[in-house]
């Protein structure tokens, strides 16, 4: 037998790395020890028991070495009288393996099981497939596809039969088989060993072996009449049968073996090709078409503009066009560039022709090319080439050109879209894979394989100066994500509206659910049971430009969620006989809805491939919506109840009362709620940045490595260590990045931390009324899971802080990618040095694993000893406190009172000295603060809102401004004298020199002087920049602070007056806690009394060591609790939360000393009873004795190791105390 390897042509779909794969042909074989095992059996039921063992789910392994049995059967049938069965499979399959040992090259892989149903859509009829041998079945499908449109006209004029009647033919065969055989097919899960299946009586699979006789014996008729053209169908199975004689065996990696092949017509009779094989016998059905007219300049023309338009429609990404070679320049950074040639043609020559001009016009690109300044000249390009049609090239990379299918590009997207990222993500690993060609060591059978490893692992080779890689291929990911998004598709079908390729974003929610958009930007939610279209247009609302199109979606997502939820509703939208029930949600004008305010237009569209129900909402529904989501609710349920009325074929009537109970017991579709702020909040996702965080991760590890480090766990003093040489690395970094980049960095990142800010403000106000809304806790969970908004924008805060404080800098004007890439080398900046503290405190313990992949993992570890804390618990405990469901919204702003914030030149001031309910130690405060500071809360209330509200309507730009312009201007509005405005003006701003003073590091929040959070205006010489959104933040920080009896300053800046006036009204606040403590116990109707002193407690016989904040007594559940209330200022550095710990732990004792006064009681339970209440119930030997910690927040006091009581959070009070089990050491669960 002769074999060679060889680089050449196949068709889409199949296995792409062909250097390494044998080429097996015919004439190759000696087929005679073949031939000599198969002459015992009868010829037809070795026949049928191959195709059936090719087909079904246990065999997919050896489908290789079964289509050569297959084959050889055929063309060559025995003549021997033995029924075959699939228990003579083994010795068959041995002998193909002796006659052939390379074939077992082709079994090495992981098939995908045809029992998951996937279907394709053609001419108006759906059909199943089977996925055979193929790594890729639907990129093969959409080549097949695209091929077929573009050739269509002319192959039906030459041959009397369209390409698309090939394809139909072949898949109406296909479908028709598997119906026969998912009947007799095994119901238990497929692995992927050699021989599955064990003797039953001999005769295995017999069922299976039968059906696949009778598909032999069918008329092909059975199927083709099937076909939107049966005549033209039958005359496209006719050219894809061929005689035994004329067939030739000629495998190559994973593709068809017989060439253009449906079925073969032997002296057994016309038989049919296994369904297994039906795709690949299509792609070279459709590569010899394509063959036929390859010098027809339309038809090649045609197949360029298919794939131009599948690139286009697909990939809905910011485009503009070049003249030349190069199709399309997409920049989604101004030093980044992509430079991305789209290719196609009918026959590999020509594919070869074109890609080279391609690729010489892709290499002679550069940015300058691109004359409207919106590139920087020395952009990095990144060339990649595209091509489509029925041929797939040996190679996807040529030099430092990414040289990928269309098919295979447009899957990568399909993943990103379904991971919910935006094109960032394809992007980085495009550069990945560009900037790895400078290296050795990395090789993929596919551009998609590549991609699920660098998914994976986030890098390509992680030590390419040591060791090559060859990734491992993905066999069946793509057969699965299609099976996920076949009862999708199906409602598409149903719908009349196009199949999941033409569709621009996709994203499958969950199993019966999925969110499109279309190319030119329309979101439409999908539901398969029961049926349901939903469309949601650009709203057309006057006065409502600000409206947020995520708010529009979000009541087309609320009025399908209703439908589908609620099994009643559910059950009435099948048995309208509306298949799918398509609904069209319209934002108009009143005058445009209805004429009732508040209620819902509905209308029928009939001019439509498919009638739909329009239901038109109103500004006075937003309205209603604010001031009554149940009412706007119910508006909804009655035109959309009234829309399938008028829709459906059958009397609704009588259903229409439980419709709308069902409707109307349902949560509200949305809420809205309205809030007065000094900025317009921001629409989702106007500005991002790349995530690079994983990139710079790999890059420390490699550093590492590089220095020796090897891969394992470190911990204690060798995780000291190890951070050091991080900080170390993380400090070359920094350098070499403050250095290299232009002035024009500052305004750069200080765009993106406003952008940053404001997205966090929008995410904040959406999960607080999504927390008050009836389905809080799938906001709730999914909240628990993202990262807190200061982990997304302290990075950058302190990324412009040292560009503002740097001596040198460069030329380079940094895009979005680089900005990604310095947020994320100041988070691994921020994470080690906030673990070094951590460890230098004795505060938690860590770990650093380095992997064999060469990623770091940082994870705090219980040590279960000493005064450390359990971080993870405390994260999550603290977590899931402001993640609490709230009480409804009340469109209140939620800003403190004490600090007031206003919209300058739009509303007159307030001065804090006229809000009544603020306590007189407050205003003790304001007056130290003058004296300290020389401005008090009004100054810094008149700069701050003055700078946040610069932008004139609400505009959120950042801004330069005069420094003297921005104090003249506050205090003309407020005023504050204008010394006071001066003062508060340096209270609130950083420059150069100051920053470059500073001593602490970025990681020790409070004990920094300097840091934008709070000091939020950049001086630049005479100009003052502006970051709305940062002092949107500085604003409610301050608040937070002040309220809580802090000033965000560390203590040197405080003198001992205002550290007293502070501590005074912290008492008042910590009172003020006490006091509602006690409204809680009093409205749960429990006996207690506050404040307890020792003198009061000795009157009655009870030695106390100290005062308690309040005694309760639970007789219901023999119960005493010994309280103490603490409301213990906010930490977030290490080093203020060992501090905060040590005034529970060792400084002030509180666990002690309540502690002791718990033991007191214990001693004299009577006593303690009588001090409550007069009647003291006997006997008191089962009663319980409990010290309870109560705070206002979570305390991390309570994650030490083995705390002897029990804290709990005020909001939780109510729940502990009524709870019947006994509360056990530790903190309190946090309720939803």
């Amino acid at each position: 037998m002769k074999i060679r390897f060889t680089r050449h042509y196949t068709t889409s779909g199949g296995r792409k790395f062909h250097g390494l794969f044998p080429h097996i042909q015919s004439d190759s074989v000696h087929w005679s020890s073949i031939d000599d095992a198969f002459r015992v059996f009868d010829a037809a039921s070795l026949v049928a028991m191959f195709s059936a063992a090719c087909d079904t789910p246990d065999f997919g392994v050896q489908r290789p070495a079964l289509l050569v049995l297959w084959y050889r059967a055929v063309v060559n049938p025995p003549h021997g009288q033995l029924l075959s069965s699939l228990g003579d499979l083994p010795v068959l399959l041995s002998t193909v393996h002796k006659a052939i040992p390379q074939i077992r090259i082709f079994e090495d892989y992981d098939p995908a099981d045809p029992r998951w149903p996937v279907h394709v859509s053609v001419n108006g009829h759906r059909y199943r497939i089977h996925p055979g041998n193929l790594t890729n079945a639907m990129a093969l499908i959409d080549a097949v596809q695209a091929t077929a449109h573009a050739i269509d006209s002319f192959i039906l004029e030459t041959k009397g039969f369209a390409a698309t009647d090939v394809l139909e033919a072949a898949l109406s065969y296909g479908d028709w088989c598997l119906t026969q055989l998912e009947k007799v097919w095994p119901l238990r899960k497929a692995t992927h060993n050699r021989i599955q299946r064990e003797n039953t009586e001999g005769k295995p699979g017999i069922k299976e072996i039968e059906t696949v006789r009778l598909i032999h014996q069918a008329d092909p008729i059975e199927w083709l009449n099937r076909c939107e053209y049966p005549e033209r169908a039958a005359l496209a199975w006719g050219w894809v049968s061929q005689k035994a004689t004329s067939v030739q065996f000629d495998m190559q990696p994973m593709a068809q073996s017989m060439g253009p092949v449906l079925a073969v017509d032997s002296c057994l009779g016309v038989i049919p090709i296994p369904a297994a094989e039906v795709l690949n016998a299509v792609g070279i059905a459709m590569a010899h078409l394509a063959m036929d007219v390859r010098d027809v300049r339309e038809a090649q023309r045609s197949i360029q503009i298919e794939t131009e338009e599948f690139v286009r429609r697909v990939l809905k990404m910011p485009v503009c066009d070049h003249d030349g070679a190069v199709v399309t320049v997409v920049a989604p950074g101004t030093r980044h560039v992509f430079a991305m040639g789209i290719v196609a043609a009918l026959d590999p020559y020509a594919l070869r022709r074109a890609i080279h001009a391609v690729t010489d016009g892709l290499m002679e690109f550069d940015a300058s090319a691109i004359e409207d300044g919106r590139l920087d000249p020395s952009a990095s390009v990144y060339r990649i080439l595209l091509y489509g049609g029925p041929f797939r090239l040996s190679r996807w990379r040529n030099g430092s050109i990414i040289q990928a299918s269309v098919y295979d590009f447009v899957a990568i997207v399909r993943d990103v879209q379904q991971l919910g990222r935006n094109y960032d993500l394809l992007w980085e690993f495009l550069m990945a894979i560009t900037d790895h060609e400078k290296r050795a060591g990395f090789m993929a059978v596919c551009l998609l394989d590549a991609w699920h490893h660098w998914l994976e692992y986030g890098v390509l080779n992680p030590v390419y100066w040591e060791t090559a890689l060859l990734v491992s291929p993905t066999d069946h990911q793509q057969w699965m994500r299609a099976a996920a998004w076949d009862p999708i598709e199906e409602t598409l079908y149903r719908a009349l509206l196009p199949p999941i390729r033409e569709w621009a974003w996709t994203h499958l929610d969950n199993p019966e659910r999925a969110t499109l958009v279309d190319p030119l930007g329309t979101p439409v939610l999908i539901a398969s049971n029961p049926s349901m279209v939903v469309v949601v247009p650009p709203h057309k609302l006057v006065g409502w430009e600000d409206l947020d199109p995520a708010f529009c979606t979000g009541v087309g997502e609320g009025i399908l969620a209703t439908c589908i939820r609620h099994s009643r509703i559910a059950q009435i939208v099948r048995e309208s006989s509306i298949d799918p029930v398509i609904i069209v949600v319209e934002f108009v004008d009143d005058e445009q809805a209805t004429q009732h305010p508040g209620s819902v237009g509905v209308a029928v569209d009939r001019d439509q491939p498919r009638s739909m129900i329009v239901l038109r909402l109103s500004s006075s529904w937003i309205k209603e919506l604010i001031r009554n989501p149940k009412t706007a609710h119910a508006a909804v349920g009655e035109a959309l109840f009234a829309g399938l009325d008028l829709i459906s074929s059958v009397d609704l009537n009588v259903v229409q009362q439980p419709f709308l109970e069902a409707w109307n017991d349902s949560p509200p579709i949305a809420m809205m709620g309205l809030q007065e702020s000094t900025l317009k909040s921001p629409p989702q996702g106007v500005e991002s940045w790349p995530d690079m965080i994983s990139a710079v991760n790999h890059m420390l590890a490699q550093e590492l490595a590089i220095a020796g480090i090897q891969p394992g766990t470190y911990y204690g003093a060798a995780l000291v260590d190890i951070a050091g040489m991080v900080l170390t690395i993380l400090a070359r970094l920094i350098q070499a990045l403050l250095t290299s980049w232009s002035m024009d960095a500052i305004d750069v990142v200080a765009k993106y931390l406003n952008a940053a800010h404001g997205e966090r403000m929008r995410a904040r106000q959406q999960l607080g009324a999504a927390l008050r809304a009836p389905w809080s806790e799938v906001w709730r969970e999914e909240a628990l899971r993202n990262p807190k908004g200061a982990e997304i924008t302290r990075p950058l805060e302190v990324l412009l802080e040292y560009l503002v404080a740097r001596e040198t800098c460069g030329v380079m004007r940094p895009d979005r990618f680089d900005v990604g890439y310095g947020r994320a080398v100041f988070n691994w900046l921020l994470k080690i040095g906030t673990i070094l503290s951590s460890a230098d405190q004795g505060l938690t313990e860590w770990i650093i694993n380095v992997t064999p992949w060469r990623t770091l993992n940082v994870a705090p570890v219980e040590s279960g000893s000493g005064r450390t804390i359990d971080w993870r618990a405390y994260w999550q405990m603290e977590k899931a406190d402001q993640l609490r469901t709230r009480e409804a919204f009340t469109g209140e702003d939620e800003i403190p009172e004490g600090f007031p914030h206003h919209r300058w030149a739009t509303v007159a001031f307030q001065s804090s000295r006229s809000i009544p309910s603020l306590p007189q130690s407050w205003f003790q405060v304001d007056e130290q603060m003058r004296l300290a500071w020389g401005t008090g809360v009004d100054g810094l209330a008149a700069v701050l809102s003055t700078a946040v509200s610069w932008n004139k309507d609400g505009g959120t730009a950042v801004v330069r401004v005069q420094w003297g312009v921005l104090r003249d201007e506050a205090a003309k509005w407020s005023g504050v004298p204008a010394m006071e405005i001066e003062a508060a003006i340096d209270r609130v701003s950083v420059d150069a020199e100051r920053l470059r003073g500073e001593s602490c590091a970025a990681w020790e929040i409070e004990r920094r002087t300097y840091r934008v959070a709070v000091r939020p205006l950049i001086r630049m010489d005479d100009e003052l920049l502006l970051i709305p959104w940062l002092i949107r933040s500085a604003q409610e920080i301050y608040a937070e602070y002040v309220s809580a009896g802090r000033l965000p300053a560390p203590a040197r800046e405080t003198p001992e007056s205002l550290t007293n006036a502070l501590n005074r009204f912290r008492q008042v606040s910590n009172r003020s806690l006490e006091r509602e403590v006690a409204a809680i116990v009093d409205t749960i109707c429990l006996s207690y009394r506050p404040n307890i002193t020792p003198e009061q407690a000795k009157t009655f016989g009870l030695l106390l060591p100290g005062e308690i904040d309040l005694l309760i007594i639970d007789e219901r559940h023999e119960r005493i609790w010994v309280c103490e209330v603490k409301d213990v200022s906010m930490a977030f550095s290490p080093r203020f939360i060992q501090r905060r710990v040590k005034k529970f732990w060792d400084d002030d004792h509180y666990i002690e000393k309540l502690m002791a006064k718990a033991a007191a009681v214990r001693e004299n339970p009577h006593v303690a009873v009588n001090l409550v209440q007069q009647k003291v119930p006997t006997p008191l030997s089962t009663w319980r004795v409990f010290p309870l910690m109560i705070t206002r927040r979570v305390e991390p006091a309570a994650f030490v190791p083995d705390v002897p009581l029990t804290f709990v959070v005020v909001d939780d009070l109510s729940a502990l105390l009524l709870n019947p089990c006994d509360p056990k050491p530790g903190h309190a669960t946090i309720s939803d």
